[in-house]
């Protein structure tokens, strides 16, 4: 037997008999109706708890309470060694010693599951989850994720926590942190001053991700809408449009951002004028209708675009932008024209609205505002009967038969 071999084999038997020990304090572990806290853990990830679901897993934790959390703690410290790497690697050593092996982060998962049950009893976990909110790989900020989603289990004595892991250097770290912290909607007092700093983080996902969390606080909408507002004006196109988005969830508590709302219709792209038109309808749908009427006479084709698709929605509110869309087939962008067919099709849902206004329209003294009308009855089809008299009376006005 080679020495290198033998070297080995004396290794992994000093390894395991340290590793069966480890098996033996495991009886120590907190037991509850005969069964150890680990197999409990074990019964726990496969039957993950449930709203209105019984588990009896979920009992045992809860029954342990606080007792269970110097173990939690410890697993939440596991380590692979090097020896235990290697042994994995070798299945004749798992069949000998009988052992089933866990990694580590199975073992952390593990402990972090357990704590989100105990909820506040796991209060005494909160320094070692706070150590597991450092590390700056990208693997320590994937664990920060679900670290910080339990924190927010704990209760509101891990948002200092919290607050502190703002400053870590990994950005999926502070990621987590915010949204974490956007959990606390029964303290928006606390959480709230905290996150709208991060509105101007220098990293957009961070902006994006306290935008987000804000969302749950709609009792702190003074303080919170003017600082979105700001984020109207932000470098970032999607985080202007996260910023419409949010702010919508406000109501009628964000009207002061309707003139912000108005200019960025106006002025950006096409994807942002429909972002903010649409955030403009939902708070105000009235205001937002006779502002998008004068839109269609706008000399830039984006803002003339925007409204000639949001009306089709607000058309069924209303007659007068029915009519703005039909000023909007006279465009000479072909998107505009497009988006005011596609509109006025949506709208000839309710013939009593559409028919009676584009029947009025074949009397214009515009010609090809009659054309238009006319064109617009032929789509709608058999529901615009009503209006054949008026057809009849236009073709007889002209002699050639063609609308001129």
């Amino acid at each position: 037997m080679g020495k290198k071999r033998l070297t080995l084999i004396l290794t992994l038997l000093a390894g395991g008999g340290v590793l069966l020990f480890v098996m033996m304090l495991g009886a120590r572990e907190p037991q509850y109706e005969g069964k150890g806290l680990s197999a409990w853990l074990e019964d726990l990830r496969q039957n993950p708890p449930r709203a209105g679901v019984y588990n009896p897993a979920v009992d045992a934790l809860r029954e342990m309470g606080t007792n269970a959390v110097p173990y939690l703690v410890n697993l939440l410290q596991a380590k692979d060694s090097r020896i235990k790497i290697a042994a994995a690697y070798l299945p004749w050593w798992q069949r000998w010693t009988g052992f089933d092996f866990q990694w580590a982060h199975e073992k952390r998962s593990a402990a972090l599951r357990g704590i989100r049950v105990l909820g506040p009893k796991a209060r005494g976990a909160i320094p070692m989850l706070a150590e597991q909110m450092s590390g700056d790989s990208i693997a320590a900020g994937h664990r920060a994720q679900e670290v910080a989603y339990t924190l927010s289990e704990v209760g509101e004595e891990a948002i200092p926590v919290l607050e502190a892991a703002l400053t870590n250097p990994n950005q999926l770290s502070r990621c987590a942190a915010i949204m974490a912290l956007g959990r606390f909607t029964s303290r928006g007092d606390v959480v709230v001053p905290i996150l709208i700093p991060m509105l101007k983080s220098g990293s957009v996902m961070e902006r994006s991700a306290a935008a987000d969390a804000l969302e749950e606080f709609p009792e702190q909408a003074e303080v919170i809408v003017p600082a979105l507002m700001g984020c109207l004006e932000d470098r970032n196109e999607t985080m202007r449009q996260n910023a419409a988005r949010v702010l919508v969830g406000f109501g009628e508590k964000a009207k002061p951002a309707f003139p912000l709302l108005l200019k960025r219709a106006g002025s950006g792209g096409y994807n942002e004028s429909i972002t903010m038109t649409g955030a403009l309808m939902k708070i105000d749908l009235e205001v937002t209708i006779s502002c998008l009427v004068k839109d269609p006479e706008s000399r830039g084709t984006n803002v003339r675009r925007g409204p000639a698709w949001r009306l089709k929605v607000a058309g069924k509110d209303g007659i007068v932008a029915m009519l703005a869309l039909i000023k909007c087939l006279e465009d000479e962008n072909d998107t505009v024209r497009l988006n005011a067919w596609v509109a006025l099709q949506e709208i000839g849902g309710q013939p009593d609205i559409v028919v009676p206004a584009l029947t009025k329209k074949l009397k214009d003294s515009d010609a090809q505002v009659r054309k238009i009308a006319a064109v617009a009855l032929g789509a709608i089809g058999e529901r615009s009967k009503a209006a054949m008299p008026n057809f009849l009376k236009l073709i007889e006005a002209n002699k050639d038969n063609k609308l001129k």
